[in-house]
Formats: structure tokens, C-alpha cells, sequence
């Protein structure tokens, strides 16, 4: 959660996992999506890696950034999305999310 806001992720959990997560961060204008596109969560999954994407704030399903002034927000609430990421994924055991 970040803010008070609910954030969506997906999660890929490698059948032969080797307990490291991999937390996807796309750049400006892009979205979570960019990553399946480019098929590197299959690639890291291969690897045996779990794989969290998400939108950062006012990108994909978050919302659109209309103007550059907006860019320290996107950069404050997403950096807080990353930390929340990162707790959320060590306090689970192995994810139960495909």
C-alpha cells in the first residue's frame, strides 16, 4: 500500500524457485506490462527467480502523468512503493501467486 493507496502487482513464482525475487521497476511513460512484452520475467523465471512488477505511481493502471511537474511525486511515492515491496516480499514465505 502506499499512501493509503492500494497498488497492484503481479507476482511469478518459478516452479523450481530459488528464494530471491526479483522487484521489476519500468522507467517514465512505460508500465508493468513492459516487462512481460520483453519477456524477461519468463527469462528470469527460467533462472528459478520470483518476479514482482508493478506500476509506479501515475503510470499503467496507476494513472497517466500529464506533466513533468508531477515527476517528484512519481519519484518519492515510488521509491515508497519499492520499500513496500521489498518488506511485503520478505515477510512471505514462498508466494502463492502464478
Amino acid at each position: 500500500m502506499s499512501y493509503g493507496e492500494a497498488v497492484k502487482a503481479l507476482v511469478y513464482v518459478s516452479k523450481n524457485w530459488n528464494g530471491k525475487c526479483i522487484i521489476f521497476i519500468h522507467g517514465l511513460e512505460s508500465s508493468k506490462s513492459k516487462w512481460l512484452q520483453e519477456s524477461s520475467v519468463s527469462e528470469f523465471q527460467k533462472n528459478g527467480y520470483c518476479c514482482f512488477l508493478f506500476d509506479l505511481p501515475l503510470h499503467g493502471e496507476r494513472g497517466k502523468m500529464n506533466s513533468l511537474e508531477k515527476i517528484p511525486l512519481v519519484i518519492e511515492k515510488g521509491s515508497r512503493d519499492i520499500i513496500n515491496a521489498a518488506d511485503f516480499l520478505k515477510n512471505t514465505e514462498k508466494p502463492r501467486f502464478t
